[in-house]
């Protein structure tokens, strides 16, 4: 179901009786009111909890079939960064990748469109510390065992964004692979305050993000010399953390990861043998043994 971003979506909706369900519920504009913050609260937090869903605000329903549009809610008290601004600040945690339209009722008044996608960072408790699921057309508070299985949720998600550290010629490299089977977007990196670039500038990459990673891609920057991180250098971080953001289109919300990044790790491993390293020098003992051979054929025949 697409969520409705205009009047004439919103007439359609109830030109063509959509009713009210887990995932739809209509509001009177005189519900979404400074007063009514708490009821406006539990009501996203419940369809976060469950599975997403649509609130719209400015429609007369009757038996969860939509009648009629009011008269909207005035401009004079109620906006858009006002409704966003009481669900990030009174949802606990907050809701990543809430949508809110303003619809024009008129010059003066607006309908409001709430989407809220279903969340695998909860569960999340309203402003009365209660936790509340989209159950039957209404918002109800959460048994233990549904707050478990909404917790449960985060370790189902599987990562799709990996940052590691590689070994590569005698230098360390910090790497970047998508490891899911989907594309993410909107990559960005947050390194330590203090953290400095051995080689200048930090690459564009890490300091503005990625806009399209697809699966399967990896890039990997140099980082410093493997003898360099051991020496005990103040401008070479051997221990810090790097925080990942990148947003997943399947479950319509940003995703954090946070990677620890510990290169004495290192200290006293051997490194396999680069491939090409290898090859060159079986090259090259490949030569002197057929410099040698031509060498002593050449005494023999004296």
């Amino acid at each position: 179901m697409n969520p409705p971003t205009s009047r004439e979506d919103l007439e359609k909706f109830i030109y063509l009786g959509v009713q009210e369900s887990l995932h739809l519920d209509y509001k009177d504009s005189r519900a979404l009111a400074k007063e009514k913050r708490d009821e406006i609260v539990k009501d996203v937090s419940s369809f976060a909890n469950a599975d997403g869903g649509v609130l719209i605000y400015g429609v007369r329903e009757n038996d969860h079939l939509p009648e009629s549009l009011d008269d909207g809610t005035s401009n004079d008290i109620m906006d858009r960064e006002w409704v966003d601004q009481i669900l990030q600040t009174n949802i606990t945690p907050p809701v990543a990748g809430i949508e809110i339209f303003q619809i024009p009722a008129s010059h003066e008044r607006s309908f409001f469109v709430v989407v809220i996608p279903k969340s695998f960072r909860g569960p999340h408790q309203a402003s009365d510390k209660k936790y509340y699921k989209r159950y039957n057309f209404r918002s109800s508070p959460m048994d233990h065992y549904e707050v478990e299985d909404v917790i449960s949720r985060r370790h189902r998600v599987p990562r799709h964004v990996i940052l590691d550290v590689e070994v590569d010629n005698r230098l360390f490299k910090l790497t970047c692979s998508n490891v899911g089977t989907e594309p993410v977007t909107d990559v960005a990196f947050s390194f330590p305050l203090d953290f400095k670039w051995r080689f200048g500038e930090m690459p564009p990459a890490l300091a503005n993000g990625v806009r399209y990673f697809p699966p399967g891609r990896k890039f990997g920057f140099i980082y410093c010399a493997v003898n360099e991180a051991f020496l005990g250098e103040a401008a070479v971080l051997t221990s810090f953390e790097i925080a990942v953001t990148y947003f997943r289109s399947e479950i319509n919300q940003p995703i954090r990861e946070v990677f620890k990044i510990e290169l004495s790790d290192f200290l006293g491993t051997t490194v396999e043998t680069e491939g090409t390293e290898a090859i060159a020098r079986a090259i090259d003992k490949g030569f002197q043994m057929l410099r040698d051979s031509l060498s002593n054929l050449g005494r023999r025949k004296q």
